[in-house]
């Protein structure tokens, strides 16, 4: 098992609806976060949340692992707007959202992070899209 530190940037387009006037808001959401991507010894791969936390999605390729992870970000975004009342709550929701971080997520990440700075793991040419 290998342990691949990611960090990503992310911009997404949400509607949220007031429900009291039920106008439409149009926001997008910008930013970045950290996730840790392990190695399976069957070949698959998992990407776990570091910040945000709580998120983890796996798939047979990389390509498959980033797409169901993006995937599950997106629908997080979509579930906040959903049972937001207003455009305020959504920031504040999002914003509480980001900043959870998953603490034995991150000790991990800040070690595969070192390991790979000093060279001690080769980097997978899966990995090096």
């Amino acid at each position: 098992m290998v342990e691949y530190p990611l960090i990503f940037t992310f911009n997404e387009a949400v509607v949220v609806r007031n429900i009291k006037t039920n106008a439409g808001y149009f926001l997008f959401v910008n930013g970045r976060g950290n996730a840790l991507m392990t190695t399976e010894k069957t070949g698959g791969y998992w990407i776990n949340g570091v910040q945000p936390g709580g998120m983890s999605e796996g798939g047979k390729t990389v390509k498959e692992a980033l797409y169901n992870f993006k995937t599950a970000f997106r629908n997080v975004l979509l579930d906040i707007a959903g049972y937001s009342a207003n455009d305020d709550d959504f920031i504040k929701e999002v914003t509480s959202f980001f900043d959870g971080i998953d603490k034995n997520e991150l000790k991990s990440w800040k070690n595969a992070r070192k390991i790979i700075r000093d060279g001690k793991v080769k980097v997978n040419k899966d990995i090096s899209l």
